[in-house]
């Protein structure tokens, strides 16, 4: 995609953007966590800029009044397997601007159509619209229809687009794209949705954003909740209606520098110039070759991407751990890792850590707008190295497990990698499953996705009940009293902080009959099992925790650690 259009930089849009909406009397609401609010539990990150305004939606007062903007990060990755094409992003910022009981479609439109024909001055026959073409209880959007032609938009161009009248689709999209809500329930409307042609000339005939993706791109979406969707998909008149509107900075950067995906424009430019320098190896897009299959682009973008989101969440005070939103950070970094050690030789050797040199530049380049990943540099910068540190050991011991696996399954004429071998990788080298899933379906192997996590989740099953069967090492020859009388033990495992470098004392370090260990800590991030939720493992230096209790002691609730070292291996405890 060549551009025709007027060039700006990423953050002369960005500023472009609240300053429009300021000289319309709105109110720049500072971008939230991506943790979203502690009332919140539908979703583990912000995923959209109207998720903070939602009560306001409802009807609450907003401290900032009834017009507001906001430049929202936002992460999504339940499509993480996908990064490294040409769509795909875990992070990315959403521009935004809200109207809550005050303006509603003609302004909301005339502002979009402003900002982005005279305000960026794309050329006004590249614009395309559409709006709701109804279902059984809507009618049609003719209000948004009239106010486009006033604008200008020729009647061919302004696309209604209405509920599917396919079963499955209509299970899986409601009552369509033209209509968005925030979930099951809540606040809702149609939308009108703006879309640039990237042809040459005008499209044939039929072409159109309902019937052509690949050729028109949605810029952005105009939200009019006039609605409140309540159980079973029924709507309600809102006491209010509001206006909520959306647009990926990124992809208006795409469209405006005539880039065909995000990773060219500025703001990758940076990361992408630090990677060929530690890879030694040219972006093959900056080399002629857009192929997004090729795993060098593939790479490249996993790594920029994973590593971007990663400094955002760990700055909101995300620390990689086993679950929730801990998981998803440990397997972007495990990700970026991964992809890096494919493609850059020195990776593990030494001391050569790469994640903390991609994150320099990005914090140097972007604090300015979000100072918060400066104030947490050092944080950020620690929680990389560890992550990556600890994930090159394991990646070491698990790739030499995982090849002989995959050697016997060859042997024997198979394709299908189970569930069963993932769960000794998990297990036993602390290879994560959707890691294994990912590596073995690269090397073509097929994954039955339901058998697989049938048998992994079985096999999980199995150790637990073999674990509290057997005690879950329970000293032999010595009873836990004898750790009664240390202090209590102080649990930072919800701190939100470094929980992989923290300074303690062993209080206690006992070699049981079994040869296992059983060691006590004054601090711990290890959660012992309580209320029926199973205890944590984890390594502490070279040992194995395969379980965490918690005992009454005299001064409070002592954390006991049972640990093992696997094939006897002379142990060392850092701690």
């Amino acid at each position: 995609m060549s551009s025709t259009f007027t060039q700006f930089t990423s953050a002369e849009l960005r500023k472009k953007y609240i300053e429009f909406f300021n000289t319309r009397n709105h109110s720049q609401v500072v971008s939230a966590s991506t943790i979203p609010d502690a009332d919140d539990q539908t979703v583990l990150f912000t995923t959209a800029g109207m998720q903070q305004f939602v009560p306001n939606l409802m009807g609450k007062p907003h401290p900032q009044g009834v017009r507001l903007s906001s430049v929202q990060k936002c992460v999504r990755t339940v499509d993480i397997d996908e990064v490294g094409d040409n769509r795909h992003l875990t992070f990315f910022e959403m521009l935004g601007n809200w109207s809550l009981g005050d303006y509603f479609k003609k302004e909301s439109i005339k502002w979009s159509y402003q900002f982005l024909i005279d305000e960026l001055k794309i050329p006004k026959e590249k614009l395309w619209v559409t709006v709701y073409g109804g279902d059984e209880s809507l009618e049609y959007d003719q209000e948004s229809h009239d106010v486009w032609l006033k604008m200008g938009i020729p009647e061919h161009k302004i696309v209604g687009i209405g509920a599917p009248t396919d079963p499955e689709k209509r299970r899986r999209k409601g009552r369509g794209d033209n209509f968005w809500a925030a979930g099951a329930t809540g606040p809702c409307g149609p939308s009108s949705e703006l879309f640039i042609w990237l042809g040459d000339g005008e499209p044939a005939e039929g072409q159109n954003p309902e019937t052509d993706e690949d050729n028109f791109i949605e810029v952005w979406n105009n939200v009019f909740m006039a609605y409140e969707q309540i159980e079973g998909g029924e709507l309600k008149p809102l006491s209010q209606k509001n206006v909520d509107t959306g647009m990926g900075l990124e992809r208006l950067t795409m469209i405006i520098q005539g880039k065909t995906t995000v990773f060219e424009t500025d703001f990758y430019d940076n990361i992408i110039a630090e990677i060929e320098k530690l890879s030694g190896k040219k972006y093959p897009p900056y080399a002629e070759d857009t192929d997004e299959n090729n795993p060098i682009t593939r790479s490249f973008r996993v790594i920029a991407d994973h590593v971007r989101c990663s400094i955002h969440l760990i700055a909101d005070g995300v620390s990689a751990s086993n679950e929730g939103r801990g998981y998803v950070l440990r397997r972007l970094l495990r990700r970026a890792v991964r992809f890096g050690k494919n493609l850059i030789p020195s990776t593990g050797s030494g001391n050569n850590l790469f994640l903390e040199k991609i994150a320099e530049v990005y914090i140097s380049e972007f604090s300015e707008f979000y100072p918060e990943i400066g104030e947490r540099k050092k944080v950020i910068i620690d929680a990389l190295q560890i992550e990556e540190s600890n994930f090159l050991r394991t990646l070491e011991k698990g790739e030499k497990k995982l090849q002989e696996i995959i050697i016997d399954i060859k042997s024997k004429n198979q394709s299908d990698f189970s569930g069963i071998s993932a769960f000794i990788l998990s297990d036993t080298f602390g290879f994560p499953k959707d890691l294994t899933r990912e590596i073995v379906e690269e090397k073509g192997f097929v994954i039955d996705e339901e058998k697989f996590n049938a048998e992994f989740d079985a096999e999980l099953k199995k150790q637990r009940e073999r674990s509290r069967a057997s005690g879950s090492f329970e000293m032999k020859g010595q009873n836990n009293t004898v750790f009664e009388n240390l202090p209590a033990t102080k649990f930072v495992g919800n701190t939100g902080e470094n929980l992989q470098n923290i300074d303690c004392t062993v209080l206690a370090f006992v070699e049981n009959e079994d040869k296992s260990f059983t060691i006590v800590l004054d601090t711990t991030p290890f959660y012992a099992e309580s209320g029926g939720q199973v205890g944590d493992r984890g390594v502490i230096g070279d040992i194995k925790i395969v379980d965490t209790k918690k005992i009454k002691g005299v001064n409070g609730d002592v954390f006991v650690h049972y640990g093992m070292v696997e094939n006897n291996n002379n142990s060392s405890l850092q701690v």
